[in-house]
């Protein structure tokens, strides 16, 4: 069992479905980020990516966990996250230092190519 109690989690997937159904509208490039309140590893979060088709920005810069820096024995898991649509170039992924939180920040660098429309002359 989770650190939450199940109406929590079932609440929390709700949130998971309605970020999969903005990303399905088609409305355009999307962002979403937050304390998801779940692991990397989870099924939950496992679904979320794969149903919305989002991608994990920490893809290639490691785990970076961000949560739980408030104990006598620090044991920091991923719980923030910044989930961004293909559009989107992830240039740098980090964590920031600790600044009062029991989080610590997901630092991220994104940029959007520019397209060519199909208006703009050769």
């Amino acid at each position: 069992m989770g650190p939450f109690p199940p109406s929590a989690t079932r609440l929390r997937n709700r949130q998971f479905g309605g970020i999969v159904s903005h990303v399905a509208s088609g409305t355009g490039p999307s962002i979403a980020a937050g304390d998801l309140n779940t692991s990397m590893w989870s099924s939950s979060y496992v679904s979320l990516l794969r149903d919305s088709g989002l991608k994990d920005s920490r893809r290639g810069f490691g785990i970076l966990p961000t949560w739980l820096t408030r104990r006598p024995i620090v044991a920091l898991v991923p719980q923030d996250y910044c989930l961004v649509s293909l559009e989107f170039v992830v240039n740098n992924c980090i964590i920031g230092a600790a600044f009062g939180s029991d989080h610590l920040a997901l630092i991220v660098d994104l940029s959007m190519p520019r397209t060519k429309s199909r208006t703009t002359p050769e």
